[in-house]
């Protein structure tokens, strides 16, 4: 039979654990494997209406992590592709952008990045090419979870050692790089490994 030294040390422990557990960042991954693509060009893939958006990207191993939006969720305005101006400038689109005040980060100081632009996220990225396939959304559904809601309202950047998932493929635990739970990437600077996400799907309490 068990002491009871170890009985209390158990008792101990599964009153510890939901403290514990709730301490840590829960960061949901998708049920699909991450889709490998080539190295460059990673999209997300599309099913008719539906498109999947970018949450994380391991560079290194080919590997881009996607989470579904569904069609019946997003009134989708536009599907368009964001690059670089002519002769390898800056993309059109650089974000942080006094426009759109709202979408600021205040206390920000790191370098400027290319970005989907307002009320868009990435589904695609050509990392040489410094260019992005985005899809422009309108509000919420009545058939998603807030009607009503105005999604990609609020943002936050995401830097080197910042928000990491153990994914499973293609090693358990390999650390990868994504937006907290409820974000997806609206904007990236790749060489400084910095995100910005945008709150897609709002986090119910």
């Amino acid at each position: 039979m068990p002491s009871i030294r170890s009985l209390l040390a158990l008792a101990a422990a599964l009153c510890l654990a939901p403290a514990l557990a709730a301490a840590l960042p829960t960061i949901p991954m998708p049920d699909e494997d991450p889709y490998a693509t080539m190295r460059d060009w990673r999209p997300c893939p599309s099913a008719g209406d539906d498109q999947y958006a970018v949450m994380g990207i391991r560079y290194d191993t080919g590997y881009t992590i996607c989470v579904p939006v569904l069609s019946t969720w997003f009134d989708v305005k536009n599907a368009f592709t964001s690059a670089p101006r002519d002769r390898g400038r800056l993309p059109a689109r650089q974000w942080p952008d006094p426009t759109y005040d709202h979408l600021l980060v205040p206390g920000y100081s790191g370098p400027s990045m290319h970005w989907c632009g307002p009320n868009a996220y990435m589904t695609a990225y050509d990392v040489p090419a410094n260019t992005f396939t985005c899809v422009e959304i309108g509000e919420e559904l009545p058939a998603g979870r807030n009607p009503g809601w105005q999604p990609l309202s609020e943002i936050y950047v995401d830097g080197p050692g910042g928000t990491q998932a153990p994914y499973p493929v293609p090693a358990a635990g390999t650390s990868t790089h994504v937006c907290r739970d409820g974000y997806v990437l609206i904007g990236m600077h790749h060489d400084a490994n910095i995100f910005l996400c945008g709150l897609l799907f709002a986090v119910d309490p």
